[in-house]
């Protein structure tokens, strides 16, 4: 497993992809749209592929699978909060105030493109990724809670342990078109990438 020091944290630098809990109870696959639709509807823990294509089977999961009790995070990690997300941002140069805004706005400066892989995130927009936290982001879609699959070439959503009400939490998000870095609450029953930080 590859990890990286950002800060005073040790974070994955890659994306979680484990098909069972930490006690080795499989977790449940729904690939279809209704196996995903029928987990959104039961509350329950789900995970699938981002893309069937061998070489991008990069794992998804929905928010009752990264937050289960059973724990989805290898010994020694745990999926992080959103208060550890701050800590990440705010340790690449954010501040504490930017770190704090939630909702639909993009923060900082070039935190995003700090923690993206310098390959798969070409964009006339912005400026070039520099992978400067060797974070090492790449581009994995996101899957909706009817089950739709989009945006696996130019965008990635991590999940945080933080719950913002009942039905959403919190999560992370990087595009190919911005060099910041998305803090939004999201329903529940999305699905989206984990990274791990050291207990």
């Amino acid at each position: 497993m590859k990890a990286v020091k950002i800060g005073n944290q040790e974070w994955m630098a890659e994306d979680l992809s484990v098909t069972s809990f930490r006690n080795g109870v499989p977790i449940p696959q729904a690939q279809s749209e209704e196996q995903w639709e029928l987990a959104a509807k039961e509350k329950g823990p789900a995970w699938c592929y981002s893309d069937e294509a061998l070489e991008n089977r990069i794992v998804l999961y929905n928010w009752y699978a990264a937050n289960h009790p059973y724990g989805l995070a290898p010994e020694g990690w745990h999926v992080p909060s959103d208060k550890e997300w701050k800590s990440l941002e705010i340790s690449l140069g954010m501040s504490q105030s930017e770190a704090d805004e939630g909702g639909y706005n993009w923060r900082g400066k070039d935190e995003g493109n700090k923690l993206k892989h310098v390959n798969g995130w070409a964009s006339e927009y912005v400026d070039p990724t520099t992978n400067a936290s060797r974070f090492s982001a790449l581009p994995r879609g996101t899957r909706d809670y009817s089950g739709m699959i989009t945006g696996h070439d130019y965008e990635v959503y991590y999940w945080t342990s933080t719950e913002k009400d009942g039905l959403k939490a919190w999560c992370r998000g990087l595009h190919r078109h911005s060099l910041g870095i998305l803090r939004t609450p999201v329903a529940k029953e999305s699905g989206y990438c984990i990274r791990c930080v050291k207990d």
